[in-house]
């Protein structure tokens, strides 16, 4: 199932601002070296902003196995519904709780959640390998310390490559699924080509994730869609904007877990650049899309709710 939504008529003038920064954002990006101090660096600038924005949300810091995991709740959630455990993108290379604290906050607003962050481990210091035995670890935090909640697993970018990873190492291990996945603009085709006058996303540089792509070794682990059929029956939820190079990989995985069986919806935002929803609180769009992740997440809780067995009162 596909879905466009045209949400951002009369607002282009906004939206023409906003492209214009993140095209200079992906200038940049196509040049920096992909080495461990600039993408220390990058975090750093790209946080700076972040974490003012989000002060008033409450934020729990925790070790876990000497990784950071940050819990975070927007202050308009009284009494969390859900646990979403989210896995940060940066093209597996950048990235961390602080980056994503502003997204985590308005995620939990939107969905009446509280939002786990974590901090895996980055390349090029450390293998693919390592990004996802650190999800899994904190995938096992987050359903061990929340078991009384639906746990729910997304990912932006990268992150939505990692999270089909987990979720099928939680098949092969015999452990409990989550409630459902949800990808923002999943980047799960490393191996995309980008044809020649085809439209081009503001932000996503292809070049940047060419170079690192380049650093996984075994490449397999990023390359998802190799083994579609591996992933467990759980219900996704994938968004992206309608002129990123990740839509036509997004389509892929859609059409094809749909053929399986699972429940897949697919939703695109024409004009929106990569990770819009990271935009959020400040443009509708990404308002939006947070919106409809409560709405699919909801029908999910009400299709438990009516199949749950009823109590005999006799």
């Amino acid at each position: 199932m596909t879905s466009f939504i045209h949400p951002y008529s009369g607002r282009r003038f906004r939206l023409g601002l906003i492209n214009v920064f993140f095209r200079l954002m992906r200038v940049i990006a196509d040049i920096v070296p992909v080495r461990a101090s600039t993408m220390v660096a990058a975090n750093w600038i790209l946080a700076t902003p972040i974490v003012p924005l989000s002060r008033s949300s409450v934020v729990d810091s925790e070790r876990v196995g000497g990784m950071r995991v940050d819990v975070v709740v927007n202050p308009t959630v009284r009494s969390p519904e859900r646990t979403i455990l989210h896995i940060h993108g940066g093209g597996f290379v950048f990235g961390s709780t602080r980056t994503h604290r502003l997204l985590a906050s308005e995620l939990s607003k939107a969905c009446r959640a509280r939002v786990v962050l974590f901090d895996y481990r980055l390349m090029p210091e450390y293998s693919v390998s390592s990004a996802i035995a650190d999800c899994m670890r904190a995938y096992e935090w987050a359903e061990a310390t929340y078991p009384d909640h639906p746990l729910v697993v997304s990912g932006d970018s990268a992150g939505g490559n990692l999270m089909l990873s987990v979720l099928k190492r939680l098949v092969s291990a015999g452990r409990t699924l989550p409630m459902a996945a949800v990808g923002l603009s999943a980047w799960l085709d490393p191996d995309y080509v980008h044809e020649k006058g085809a439209p081009r996303d503001s932000f996503f540089s292809l070049r940047f994730a060419d170079r690192a792509a380049s650093l996984a070794n075994p490449r397999d682990e990023i390359l998802p869609l190799q083994s579609i059929s591996a992933l467990p029956p759980v219900p996704v939820l994938l968004q992206c904007g309608a002129e990123e190079p990740v839509l036509t990989s997004n389509r892929t995985l859609v059409d094809s877990l749909v053929e399986l069986g699972t429940r897949a919806v697919l939703q695109a935002w024409e004009g929106q650049p990569h990770v819009f929803q990271m935009l959020a609180p400040f443009t509708p769009e990404s308002v939006s899309a947070l919106a409809n992740v409560d709405e699919f997440l909801s029908s999910l809780d009400m299709s438990v709710s009516r199949n749950r067995p009823r109590k005999n009162l006799n």
